[in-house]
């Protein structure tokens, strides 16, 4: 459904866009969001740029709901999955391969239907051992898991996954004896069971990507942009400190306060 509407908005669009300034009134059919949608609705093939690398993609039950969870930083567990997926570097042949992407929008499902980390744990664990059918060819070398998030949602990963390959928004991500702290009532669990990780990240084989900004937000900040000549410093803070989060308070957050 989401992609017959989004066809005919832009039928509409290309029909009737003249009208947008007639008589003085103005419609503004742009969202923070809309820019995306042609990407996570599969309506534009996406390349490679020319790269002879071939991608797998695995279908998980924790990666059917691109829309509802494409919006926010933590999107990049989206977009990243319906890049490849709608990619001239994908394939469906497994023995062609030279990686497998595995999707999981786990910060959506965490936020947005309250998994718990024992969920998530569970459902890890089963996906690995029963649903990755190419995982032990090279004991998950050639796996690919992305985490858009400062933790890695899977807790045990380092017994199943510690060797497949890492796109992380953090390389120094929250390590936590125990997970469940994602409320403000239990802050002070976190601080007690979680702490900056600096051997999670392994930087000969994982990645460092940037969480999601849209279109929408790039493009009001390039409207208040100065030329450089006209800047002391340059900056874009996105995030909250400790005075809006008690959680802040014990991930080492002197720099937000200050900002």
């Amino acid at each position: 459904k989401a992609r017959e509407y989004y066809l005919l908005y832009e039928e509409l669009v290309a029909s009737y866009g003249h009208m947008w300034n007639m008589s003085g009134f103005s419609w503004n059919l742009k969202t923070h969001q809309s820019a995306g949608y042609p990407l996570i609705l599969g309506l534009r093939e996406q390349s490679c740029f020319g790269l002879p690398l071939k991608i797998y993609v695995y279908e998980t039950d924790f990666a059917t709901k691109p829309v509802l969870c494409s919006q926010g930083m933590f999107a990049s567990e989206v977009f990243v999955h319906q890049f490849l997926l709608h990619s001239s570097c994908r394939t469906e042949n497994p023995a062609e391969a030279d990686f497998f992407f595995v999707p999981i929008y786990a910060a959506c499902v965490m936020t947005k239907e309250k998994k718990l980390a024992d969920e998530m744990d569970s459902f890890y664990k089963t996906l690995v051992m029963e649903k990755l059918p190419y995982f032990s060819d090279q004991g998950g070398r050639d796996h690919i898991f992305l985490w858009s998030s400062e933790t890695y949602d899977f807790p045990s990963w380092q017994d199943y996954i510690a060797d497949s390959l890492f796109l992380s928004v953090e390389a120094v991500p929250i390590e936590c004896t125990d997970f469940d702290f994602f409320s403000e009532e239990t802050a002070d669990n976190f601080g007690a069971h979680c702490q900056h990780c600096h051997w999670c990240f392994t930087r000969w084989k994982d990645y460092v990507i940037p969480g999601f900004v849209e279109r929408w937000s790039v493009e009001k900040m390039s409207e208040l942009e100065k030329p450089p000549e006209r800047r002391s410093y340059t900056a874009c803070y996105h995030g909250a400190d400790s005075d809006a989060l008690a959680i802040y308070k014990y991930a080492n957050t002197t720099v937000r306060n200050d900002l």
